[in-house]
C-alpha cells in the first residue's frame, strides 16, 4: 500500500528536480488524491435523497475525477496548469454545492479551506494572490446570496433532515481538514529539521576535514584571528620521487587517482596515529604531531607516521616500482593559525617549518631524514645512521641523521 501511495505522490517528480519544486508536486498529488477520496466518501450520504440531489451527486463524482487526474497531469509535466485547474474547479464545485445546500449547511466555509489548501501546492506568489482573490470573491458572493434572503436551490425539493446531514458532513470535513493541515505542517517541519540536521552534519564533517576540531570550535565561537604559538611540535614533510617522470606518461584521470590512493593511505595513518594533516602541495604531503593540542610523544608519533607512510608506499610500488618517498622530519616551536576567508586553511609558520622542509629536500629517496634536534626528542628506542654535517639552505651546516634501514 505504501509503495502504491509513493508512486502516486511522486508522479511527475523527475531526477534532478529542485527539492522545493518536488515538494510542491508531491503536495499537489497527495492533496488531490485525498480530496478525491473524501468526495467519494460523501456520496453515500446523498443516495437516500435521490433523485432530488442528482445534480450534487454528479458534481461530486466529476469533482473526484478531476482530483484523481492530478498525478497523471503532473506526470505529463503540466505542473502549472494542473494547480490552477484543481483549485479553480474546486472553487466552482464548492460554490455549486453551497448554493444548493444553503447557508445552514456551512458548505461555503469549505471555500476558505480550499484557499488554504492552495497555499500548499501553488508556489508562485502572484498566482497565489490571484486564486485567493477568486476564492474570497466567490465566498463573499455566496454570503451575499444568503444575505439577500435567497433560499437554497434544493430547499423544498428534499426532506429537511438532508440539510442537517449536509451540515454534519461540512463540520466533519472541516475538522478533518484542520487535522490534516496540522499533520502535514508537522511532517514538513520534521522533514525540514531532518534536512537541516543532515546539512549541519555535512558542514561539520567538511569543516573537520579542513580544520582540527579544537580550531573549528574556536572559529565558530569567535571572529578573532586564530594564531597560536606552539612550544614544540614535530613536522613531517614527504615528497614523491619519480612522480614527475611517471606523470608524463599518464593521463589526468589516472594521475589524480594515483595521488588520491597514495594520500588516502597517508590520511588514514595520520588519523590512526593522532597527527594533524596540514596540507598537500602537488605531490608533497605535510603533517605534524603535537598540535593543536600538545602531546609529550609528538616525536615518536611523527616517526611512526613516517614509517607508516613508507609501508604504504611499498604497497603502491607493486604497481609503480619507480615511485619512492623522500621524508624529512624536524622538531621545534612554530606558530599555527587560520588564514584566508573563502578557502581558509590551518597552516604553520616559522623557521622550524623551513628546516623540516629542507630535511625532505636534502634527504634520500626511500629514507627518513631527520635533524639532531628531532632525535633528541625521541625516547631512544630508534636507531639512526649519522649523516654528518650537510649544508642546509638558509641554515648553514647542520648535523643530520637517517633512520636505520633495519628499523624502517
Amino acid at each position: 500500500m505504501k509503495r502504491i501511495w509513493n508512486t502516486i505522490v511522486d508522479a511527475g517528480v523527475r531526477p534532478g528536480m529542485p527539492y522545493r519544486e518536488a515538494r510542491f508536486v508531491r503536495a499537489c498529488n497527495g492533496i488531490a488524491v485525498v480530496s478525491g477520496l473524501w468526495l467519494l466518501s460523501v456520496i453515500p450520504l446523498f443516495l437516500p435523497y435521490m433523485p432530488a440531489v442528482r445534480s450534487l451527486v454528479i458534481s461530486t463524482v466529476v469533482g473526484a475525477a478531476i482530483q484523481f487526474s492530478a498525478p497523471l497531469l503532473n506526470k505529463a509535466g503540466l505542473y502549472r496548469f494542473v494547480r490552477i485547474y484543481l483549485i479553480l474547479t474546486g472553487f466552482v464545485l464548492i460554490t455549486f454545492n453551497a448554493l444548493h445546500l444553503g447557508h445552514a449547511a456551512w458548505n461555503d466555509l469549505i471555500l476558505l479551506a480550499a484557499i488554504l489548501v492552495s497555499f500548499y501546492y501553488i508556489d508562485s506568489l502572484s498566482l497565489l494572490i490571484a486564486t485567493t482573490t477568486i476564492g474570497l470573491s466567490l465566498f463573499v458572493g455566496v454570503e451575499l446570496w444568503y444575505a439577500l434572503g435567497r433560499p437554497a436551490l434544493l430547499e423544498g425539493h428534499v426532506q429537511p433532515e438532508f440539510f442537517q446531514t449536509a451540515q454534519d458532513a461540512s463540520v466533519y470535513s472541516l475538522v478533518g481538514l484542520t487535522i490534516g493541515f496540522a499533520y502535514y505542517n508537522r511532517a514538513i517541519l520534521n522533514a525540514t529539521q531532518r534536512a537541516l540536521d543532515r546539512e549541519a552534519a555535512r558542514s561539520e564533517s567538511l569543516l573537520l576535514n579542513i580544520l582540527p576540531k579544537a580550531i573549528a570550535d574556536r572559529l565558530r565561537n569567535t571572529a578573532d584571528l586564530i594564531a597560536d604559538p606552539i612550544p614544540e611540535t614535530s613536522i613531517v614533510f614527504a615528497d614523491l620521487v619519480g612522480f614527475t617522470e611517471l606523470s608524463r606518461n599518464m593521463d589526468a584521470a589516472h594521475l589524480v587517482r594515483l595521488l588520491n590512493d597514495i594520500f588516502i593511505g597517508f590520511d588514514r595513518a595520520a588519523k590512526r596515529l593522532g597527527l594533524e594533516k596540514i596540507k598537500t602541495i602537488g605531490d608533497a604531503y605535510m603533517v605534524a604531531a603535537g598540535l593543536p593540542e600538545p602531546r609529550a610523544d609528538h616525536a615518536n608519533a611523527a616517526l611512526e607516521m613516517a614509517i607508516a607512510m613508507q609501508r604504504h608506499m611499498e604497497t603502491m610500488r607493486a604497481r609503480h616500482p619507480d615511485l619512492l618517498l623522500r621524508i624529512g622530519i624536524h622538531t621545534g616551536p612554530v606558530v599555527a593559525g587560520v588564514i584566508g576567508e573563502n578557502k581558509f586553511t590551518y597552516d604553520l609558520w616559522g623557521d622550524h617549518v623551513n628546516i623540516a622542509s629542507r630535511m625532505e629536500s636534502h634527504g634520500l629517496p626511500g629514507r627518513i631524514h631527520v635533524t639532531e634536534t628531532f632525535v633528541q626528542a625521541l625516547d631512544g628506542k630508534w636507531q639512526f645512521e649519522d649523516r654528518g654535517l650537510i649544508d642546509v639552505k638558509g641554515q648553514g651546516p647542520m648535523r643530520t641523521l637517517l633512520l636505520a634501514l633495519a628499523d624502517s
